[in-house]
């Protein structure tokens, strides 16, 4: 950033939707594959930025290394078929998007041939293919973001105290294997230290930035593809068109953020995530759609809420 700021030059964006094929996944999924590039005058390109719905999850909990797992391929080739440009990639809304397998799986670190680093290379490389393909159109010169600030509501999932669930985690911990016990120690100790807190709103900050005509909509949170969906729909009347880029993990990451047709399915984002971030509850039905509200709002340039600022 520092560098870019010292050697100012003029540049030029251009953007469109590429398409890559739908993952496993039981329930919605998001195929777009939104591609920015920034060029120089005369051509070349300085950035590429892409952004798709599917966790970074392809390699298992058997590994132990530091990796950008999928994204890191997709950068690697495509700074290669853009030679001197840097390429970024944002994590879309794939709380409840991965490769196959299920949360659960993780637990173990027994190695699977569908979760290593081949499988990795191989995914990321199908994505970089999808996002060169993309077609490219200029974008306007205007630039304008607003931000704001929305009061997410907690709700429990567990039905019984918090004492008698540590007590009964700590129990099947001592006949269980090693990877399942460690998992319930830890429950147990989250209902011994965290469930008990008071349930407070959890301050959600939603940014859009509309770069020429593209919208860069940020979430806090682990946020589902249907939410990704709903916010196109919203604001460009059709969930696969448009210009609007959605991406979560931004401000913040408290954890999962579902929306409110997920809640009746249950399962490890609805009911037990909150206990691996630490948080005393799940976000409550409605959380998700709130944030679509206030996408809604910023967008449309009528957002007076509290926190709300414009620039």
């Amino acid at each position: 950033m520092r560098a870019s700021r010292r050697s100012p030059r003029p540049a030029r964006r251009g953007g469109r939707h590429g398409w890559a094929s739908a993952w496993a996944r039981i329930g919605p999924v998001d195929p777009a594959l939104p591609v920015l590039r920034i060029r120089e005058e005369g051509g070349a390109a300085i950035a590429v930025l892409a952004c798709h719905a599917l966790h970074p999850v392809v390699l298992g909990a058997d590994n132990t290394l530091f990796t950008a797992d999928y994204p890191g391929v997709v950068r690697r080739q495509l700074e290669a078929a853009h030679p001197g440009a840097i390429a970024i990639f944002l994590t879309g809304c794939t709380g409840d998007v991965n490769t196959g397998h299920a949360a659960h799986a993780s637990i173990s670190t027994a190695p699977r041939q569908d979760r290593t680093f081949a499988e990795a290379e191989r995914i990321g490389a199908r994505i970089a293919e999808a996002a060169l393909r993309a077609p490219e159109q200029p974008l306007g010169h205007e630039v304008r973001a607003a931000r704001a600030e929305r009061m997410l509501p907690l709700a429990r999932t567990e039905t019984r105290p918090p004492e008698v669930l540590a007590a009964g985690w700590r129990q099947e911990a001592a006949a269980a294997d090693p990877a399942r016990a460690a998992l319930l120690r830890c429950w147990a100790d989250w209902a011994d230290g965290i469930a008990p807190r008071a349930l407070s709103p959890w301050p959600a900050r939603v940014t859009v930035f509309d770069w020429g005509g593209v919208r860069l909509v940020a979430l806090p949170g682990e946020i589902f593809a249907q939410t990704g969906l709903d916010l196109r729909r919203a604001l460009d009347g059709d969930p696969f068109a448009g210009r609007t880029v959605t991406f979560g993990f931004a401000d913040g990451c408290p954890g999962y953020i579902p929306p409110a047709g997920e809640y009746r399915h249950g399962g490890y984002e609805v009911e037990e995530a909150h206990r691996y971030y630490g948080m005393p509850a799940a976000f409550a039905p409605g959380a998700a759609e709130m944030l679509v509200a206030a996408v809604r709002d910023l967008a449309g340039g009528h957002d007076n809420g509290p926190g709300s600022a414009t620039c």
